[in-house]
């Protein structure tokens, strides 16, 4: 009897020493108080039958308890991700706009009232990284033609009008990052090339080269501006002249005139 006795206090004292090593952290200690209970009755001399199932019925409870605390703290709360927005196609917002000639809405009280418009082009100005859409009849009508200029309102979701553009040879200088043309014919004695800007949806002027001829000889000169503009060049009361330079007939042709790329249009659809 007593080597039996000794068989299974062996075998509970090896099972609750593997439980003990397996324990961790909150575990050990919530569960001290019932490894303590076991080993107390294992060491009384006298181990009967009931205390043998109480004691087993303990350690299965201990382990119950480690398993449910262990898979608790594996237990992860996630929580769905926000959706995004679609990507808006600027451009194809522009052909939806071209296609529903939305464009004659603002042809009326402008100058273009009188022509048809024929082509566009779409073009980062401003290198913003949003295009903009420029609409024109064909230069075959007359050279001295309008250009409707738009934007894109991100935040509205919406084409943007932003002015008319009246002149001769309207082109774009990547290195201001603005549209230029001349608003009068070009002469051989007398010329005006003027820059304009677009900042927040608002065409500015910028600045102007102009060139004259005198009895010395052509002198170029270089005119930073201001103002927000009318399509009324040189003669418009938001029209600031702020400093004046004179340039060389080289650094005329090579930092403004050659510098500039004409714009390429293409057919309304």
């Amino acid at each position: 009897m007593k080597s039996k006795l000794f068989v299974i206090t062996s075998l509970l004292i090896v099972m609750i020493i593997t439980l003990s090593l397996t324990g961790c952290g909150s575990d050990n200690a919530i569960n001290n108080g019932n490894t303590d209970t076991v080993t107390q009755r294992l060491d009384s001399d006298v181990l009967s039958s009931s205390d043998y199932e109480s004691a087993a019925s303990e350690i299965s409870t201990v382990d119950s308890d480690h398993s449910t605390s262990t898979v608790s703290s594996l237990t992860v709360s996630s929580e769905p991700e926000p959706e995004q927005e679609p990507e808006i196609d600027i451009e194809e917002e522009y052909l939806n706009f071209l296609k529903n000639k939305s464009y004659l809405d603002y042809m009326e009280n402008t100058e273009s009232s009188s022509y048809r418009m024929e082509r566009y082009a779409i073009m980062d100005i401003n290198a913003d990284e949003i295009p903009e859409l420029i609409i024109s009849p064909s230069e075959s009508m007359s050279p001295f033609i309008n250009y409707l200029l738009f934007t894109y309102n991100s935040n509205e979701k919406n084409v943007k009008y932003v002015s008319c553009i009246t002149g001769y040879d309207l082109s774009h200088s990547e290195k201001y990052n603005c549209l230029t043309y001349f608003p009068f014919k070009v002469q051989e004695d007398f010329g005006n090339l003027s820059y304009l800007e677009l900042i927040n949806e608002n065409l500015l002027y910028k600045m102007n080269l102009t060139w004259e001829t005198a009895q010395e000889g052509k002198t170029y000169r270089v005119t930073n501006c201001s103002g927000e503009f009318d399509n009324k060049p040189l003669t418009s009361s938001n029209y600031v002249s702020e400093s004046t330079e004179t340039v060389t007939e080289n650094d005329a042709r090579q930092n403004y005139l050659d510098e500039r790329t004409y714009i390429t249009f293409t057919d309304l659809p």
